[in-house]
């Protein structure tokens, strides 16, 4: 991570910090408070509240105070980020691209000339019309 976006989480705007802290509140509460207990079916825990009514309260009264915490919670934020977005594409590639690659070679429709040629000079392709400045406009 550059220092660039460290000093950008660092100088977030009150707004952004009180933004932050409802929503760290609301999350608490919902997630640690309601959600996970009655996913795993047992009591409701009590700490979510008050650290949820700390957040809401800094974010009301003096949202500068959460500054720190929202800085670390951007940066592992980043982190997860890069690794959600790993995960994502991987999936992507794995569910499409790949089993559209497997498909197109089997029905040798595949548009990609891999054959190495050890006579050819040139693997370059001779186009059939020449350019002219009219098909510079619209090339697609």
């Amino acid at each position: 991570m550059t220092n660039s976006v460290q000093q950008d989480f660092a100088s977030a705007p009150e707004g952004e910090l009180r933004k932050f802290g409802l929503v760290m509140a609301a999350f608490l509460i919902l997630v640690f408070g309601l959600f996970l207990p009655w996913v795993f079916a047992t009591s409701l825990p009590l700490w979510p509240y008050p650290v949820a009514a700390v957040f809401a309260a800094l974010a009301i009264v003096k949202p500068g105070l959460l500054r720190q915490v929202y800085v670390l919670w951007m940066h592992f934020a980043l982190r997860l980020g890069k690794i959600n977005s790993a995960i994502i594409l991987g999936a992507v590639f794995v569910v499409l691209v790949a089993p559209l690659g497997w498909a197109l070679r089997l029905a040798h429709k595949l548009q990609l000339q891999k054959r190495i040629d050890p006579q050819a000079t040139s693997y370059r392709s001779v186009r059939d019309k020449p350019i002219t400045p009219e098909s510079m406009e619209r090339p697609f």
